[in-house]
């Protein structure tokens, strides 16, 4: 469902840090100290685990969804994922020292955290909503000739029906 955004980041580099932190499996080679939701890594991971289950089923690799999910989940935890992301970025010409350490990815200058000002529960994230924001940012663009700032988006700290208290970020 699009109502929201899937995982917790919105943006270039903070989604690709994200997928990085799911590839990198329960063995986190480098932290970074961006806050991590634990509970959107794992929403993300179980639907990646099921889209290539669903593939190996597609491509006959497999008998069953399940059996396709087990190899899927077996394959990410072996670290083979991880591995062959970073051969896909050193045969496009990137630094794969980012993929093993999240650090060397340069912060963004600016960063800024706001608190809920009361007790409630978040009744809605507007999808349409951030990303027009995160445009505004400059993480995406409106017309083909915009630059886009790699750096710029959102870490979203909960979502929506999740209960906050006055003073959570």
């Amino acid at each position: 469902n699009m109502d929201q955004p899937l995982g917790s980041a919105v943006g270039n580099w903070l989604e690709t840090r994200e997928a990085l932190l799911v590839l990198q499996g329960d063995n986190k080679i480098q932290p970074d100290e961006y806050p991590t939701d634990q509970y959107a890594l794992e929403e993300i991971k179980e639907l990646a685990l099921a889209q290539a289950a669903l593939m190996l089923g597609l491509g006959g690799m497999v008998d069953s969804y399940q059996e396709g999910f087990e190899m899927a989940r077996d394959t990410l935890a072996s670290g083979k994922c991880l591995h062959k992301f970073a051969h896909m970025v050193e045969s496009q010409g990137g630094d794969t020292s980012v993929v093993y350490d999240l650090n060397r990815m340069p912060l963004p200058q600016n960063r800024k955290t706001y608190y809920s000002p009361i007790d409630g529960i978040v009744a809605d994230i507007d999808a349409h909503e951030i990303g027009d924001a995160s445009v505004k940012l400059g993480a995406g663009r409106h017309y083909a000739d915009d630059e886009v700032d790699y750096q710029a988006g959102f870490l979203l700290h909960k979502k929506a029906g999740a209960r906050v208290k006055k003073g959570d970020p």
